[in-house]
């Protein structure tokens, strides 16, 4: 569920639901945003911090912060936010949110589990996909609350 095959095609599919669904282009713009920022966020820390992974990883590169945990955190946000906004019950909404987030978390423990993060690579993954997103989200809401003023 973390991985780049997954990550990018459950990407893509949710941004061409909102393009051609919702024909919102600025959620669109946000979406891509989010899942490239968070991209270069983690692979540039990743070189900056230089931490080597934990003795026996399968993986190769570095480990400092988990890429899956950041990229899970950022598209199940995207998921919860972009299907909660037609979700009229919210029951429902607690559920998508519960689900979303229990994922989140199976991703991270996968990365412990198979011995390819130390906890603190998955928090701080998990850290970078807030970050990028609540900071990017700040940015469209603003940008929606302009276009609204525009159009009102």
């Amino acid at each position: 569920m973390g991985s780049s095959l997954f990550i990018g095609g459950t990407g893509i599919a949710l941004i061409l639901y909102v393009w051609w669904k919702q024909k919102n282009y600025r959620r669109v713009t946000y979406m891509v945003s989010s899942l490239a920022v968070g991209y270069y966020a983690y692979k540039g820390l990743k070189v900056v911090i230089g931490r080597d992974r934990p003795i026996g990883a399968l993986d190769d590169g570095y480990s400092f912060p988990s890429g899956h945990s950041t990229m899970s955190f950022i598209l199940f946000f995207l998921i919860c936010y972009i299907v909660s906004t037609e979700l009229k019950r919210k029951d429902i909404r607690i559920l998508l949110y519960s689900a979303c987030s229990l994922l989140v978390l199976f991703v991270g423990m996968s990365r412990l589990v198979h011995g390819d993060h130390y906890a603190s690579d998955v928090l701080g993954g998990y850290l970078v996909g807030y970050i990028v997103t609540g900071t990017l989200f700040l940015f469209y809401q603003k940008w929606e609350s302009v276009r609204s003023e525009e159009s009102g």
